[in-house]
């Protein structure tokens, strides 16, 4: 038999009005009261109506995200963000050390191009110099195999009295017995004197004017041929090292005698190719063709 709706309405009207109690609802018909709890959790238990459903605003939802992260049932993200963290100090950490390797590679890049510009700088300066010190030289001549005395000691005076005899008897260059027609501004032998020294010690004589020491130089000196006695120019020890160089290739190159050969400064010219010694490669370079 179904209840009356009236009956129903009342319990209703009792279960919610303000001046009625709960005890009275229950009296009525304790298997109805019975029956609408057990539908109240039923329905609770669903999850699908809240007890005392209300509007979300942005507050709550970021207090419901907050919790869900606090909460001991998200430990999964927890670990997640515990994870990138980690992650993201690893990465700062390479990028650390790539930027510092970076610098360092650009240091070590820029160090590179500075030491090869002192080196380049280094080496125009040192040519600088260089030429500077054979300019200096020009007029000097360098006679070898002139003996020396064997006691005492053998002044400046000494040496040009020597010169002068070889360059007016053995050149046969007129008037070089004074300054009228050979000036000579300084004389001196090359190093100390050796005890029992196999070779005299040459002499270094600088000439008042170029074109002096190019008379000297240009004389006949077919007289010195059978003697111990030679003559070159003064060089730097550079261009000395370079002739060195050259002088097994010009006296291979004097073996025909077709051809025309000249040993000048730090060059040697074989007809119309002009070639030098690479103190560096050790070897012969040609210059010009």
């Amino acid at each position: 038999m179904e209840p009356d709706i009236a009956v129903w309405r009342a319990q209703i009207g009792y279960y919610t009005h303000r001046s009625k109690s709960k005890t009275e609802f229950i009296r009525l018909n304790s298997l109805t009261f019975s029956v609408f709890l057990v539908i109240n959790v039923l329905i609770l238990l669903s999850g699908d109506v809240e007890t005392n459903p209300g509007p979300t605003n942005t507050r709550q939802g970021l207090l419901s995200n907050t919790g869900n992260i606090v909460d001991p049932a998200g430990n999964v993200g927890l670990t997640s963000l515990a994870e990138m963290i980690e992650n993201l100090r690893k990465e700062i950490s390479e990028l650390r050390v790539e930027v510092r390797d970076m610098n360092i590679k650009d240091e070590v890049i820029q160090l590179r191009t500075d030491i090869r510009d002192i080196q380049s700088d280094n080496t125009k300066l040192r040519l600088k110099l260089d030429a500077t010190e054979n300019r200096l030289r020009q007029k000097n001549l360098i006679f070898y195999g002139i003996g020396e005395k064997l006691e005492g000691i053998e002044n400046w005076q000494d040496s040009e009295k020597l010169i002068r005899r070889v360059i007016s008897n053995d050149l046969k260059i007129e008037g070089a017995n004074d300054d009228s027609s050979v000036g000579i501004d300084r004389v001196y032998r090359i190093g100390r004197k050796q005890v029992n020294a196999r070779r005299p010690r040459p002499i270094i004589v600088t000439f008042d004017r170029l074109k002096t020491r190019d008379l000297v130089l240009d004389s006949d000196r077919k007289s010195l041929r059978d003697s111990d006695i030679s003559i070159s120019e003064d060089y730097s020890e550079r261009v000395r090292s370079i002739r060195r160089g050259l002088i097994p290739h010009l006296k291979e190159a004097q073996k025909d005698k077709e051809k025309k050969i000249k040993l000048r400064y730090d060059k040697l010219i074989i007809d119309k190719n002009v070639f030098t010694y690479d103190l560096n490669k050790k070897e012969l370079i040609t210059i010009n063709k």
